[in-house]
């Protein structure tokens, strides 16, 4: 709705620019029209165009001939009701061809859209990792390249280090370095264009994504709530019980906040409750 809203309101500021311009046009016409002094065009010339030729006979008639002097104001309204004319039909042909445009975009998007390339497998029976994998966090960087296309510059240069289990590490630099990108590449949202990521010595790249980002997590810098319930926030595919989710709400100093509310973890997700109760 928000970008319907904003496709419009361009599209009526483009018609209301285009009819201000046509009525600059029409009323500067008109005023050299009257204006037009006698003798300044010469009789039997010829001009291209069609308002330009109306202009020129209307002139030649007003100054050769004084009997149809008085057909003038009449010739000069029909050539003023033409261009008025002209002016609705160039606004519906605007309104029409952005449109067009607009509803061509939409295919070509979703052309787009089918020619993605699809992720890799949720499971790969055979390269499943075992269940208490990883059971240490060590993270093993090898000569890790990643870029966001295939005619993308390569945002990381065969970067190669370890981060060692059981440590926090804090990855700093400017804007542009390539943070985010790396933390990408960790979920695999953009799989490595050569190298390899190595978690306790399995290829994350060898591993279905289910069996990887189940396995992971991470705290946006902005926090983001669904619709939906508390629990569905906490635990969207209903793997745990109760218990273990008043327990992950005891840790993140939500438990007190959440057990005032009436519906308890069945409440709404939204930030207002949140807003409105801390």
């Amino acid at each position: 709705a928000t970008m319907f809203f904003y496709t419009n309101a361009a599209l009526e500021w483009v018609l209301l620019r285009v009819e201000a311009m046509q009525i600059v046009v029409i009323v500067t016409s008109s005023i050299l029209l009257v204006m037009l002094p006698a003798g300044s065009v010469a009789p039997g010339a010829y001009y291209s165009g069609l308002s330009t030729s109306i202009i020129i006979m209307c002139t030649n008639m007003v100054c050769h001939s004084s009997l149809l002097l008085a057909f003038f104001p009449g010739f000069l309204g029909l050539c003023l009701s033409y261009a008025l004319t002209l002016s609705s039909a160039q606004v519906f042909l605007t309104r029409f061809y952005s449109n067009l445009e607009n509803y061509m975009i939409s295919v070509e998007r979703i052309k787009q859209f089918m020619h993605l390339p699809s992720e890799p497998p949720a499971v790969i029976s055979d390269r499943r990792p075992a269940p208490s994998w990883p059971s240490e966090g060590k993270i093993n960087l090898e000569n890790l390249r990643v870029k966001y296309r295939e005619n993308a510059p390569t945002v990381l240069r065969g970067i190669t280090c370890t981060f060692a289990a059981g440590n926090k590490i804090g990855v700093v630099g400017r804007t542009g370095s390539g943070k985010t990108t790396l933390l990408s590449a960790l979920f695999r949202l953009i799989d490595p264009s050569g190298g390899r990521i190595l978690i306790d010595d399995v290829d994350i790249c060898t591993i279905g994504l289910k069996d990887l980002r189940m396995k992971l997590s991470i705290i946006p810098q902005e926090p983001t709530l669904f619709r939906g319930s508390v629990r569905s926030n906490v635990d969207p595919l209903g793997l745990y019980t109760d218990q273990d989710i008043w327990e992950a709400l005891d840790k993140c100093q939500l438990k007190k906040t959440i057990g005032v509310l009436p519906e308890l973890l069945e409440a709404p997700g939204e930030t207002m409750i949140f807003s409105s109760t801390v």
